[in-house]
């Protein structure tokens, strides 16, 4: 299921999702100035079907709006492509993650980044503790799914494209030289100086108000 409530994109998805439909569906919500999306697969079945193809992992770790996952119990299979998606991920105590044998390429790419170059033993259930540890999980929390609701409205309350520039300078600058990554975060930030939203910030802070972010 994927609907939109206010700036949020909720998707829950059940059993395993059609990437093509979902893909689809997330595309148009985000020209329909949506500006994050909650992911949750705090009730998930097991995965029946084929995993996503490695175009479809790519598509979704370089999909413009923010993604905040939140995770509970046993997920395995295909789902780890999906949770390791996110940009920001909740998990609960109870959370175990046990990595795929088979894992599209994408995914132990950002892994590998995640954990610095070790990988998880495939079939080995990791805790939710572990991977909290690790930075594999951003929270742990006995209410994921609140947590990540409460992140993904601060998220939505801010600057679209400020947001979403900044996950593009994250992303792409992990595969940068230092340099070369601030100089790319400098040219981003010179972009963000000619919007309206950037405007409106500062109006806002003189005038002690909340800023009114409109995406332009």
């Amino acid at each position: 299921m994927i609907a939109r409530e206010g700036h949020i994109v909720r998707w829950r998805p059940e059993g395993a999702p059609d990437w093509r439909a979902d893909a689809e569906a997330l595309d148009a919500y985000r020209w329909e100035r949506a500006r994050v999306v909650l992911l949750d697969l705090t009730a998930c079945v097991p995965w029946e079907g084929d995993p996503w193809p490695r175009r479809a992992i790519v598509w979704l770790q370089r999909f413009p709006l923010p993604l905040v996952s939140a995770l509970d119990g046993a997920l395995g299979g295909a789902w780890v492509d999906l949770a390791l998606a996110a940009d920001i991920r909740v998990g609960s105590p109870s959370l175990t993650l046990t990595v795929p044998s088979e894992l599209a390429l994408p995914t132990v790419e950002r892994l590998g980044i995640l954990v610095r170059g070790t990988l998880p033993e495939p079939g080995k259930p990791l805790s939710g503790r572990w991977l909290f540890e690790r930075g594999l999980v951003s929270a742990l929390t006995e209410a994921p799914l609140a947590e990540a609701e409460r992140v993904a409205t601060v998220i939505a309350s801010r600057g679209p494209y400020a947001v979403q520039l900044g996950k593009e300078a994250i992303w792409r600058g992990l595969a940068m030289p230092l340099e070369q990554a601030l100089r790319f975060e400098t040219d981003l930030t010179l972009l963000l100086q000619t919007t309206k939203d950037r405007a409106e910030g500062v109006r806002a802070f003189l005038e002690k108000r909340p800023p009114q972010f409109e995406g332009v």
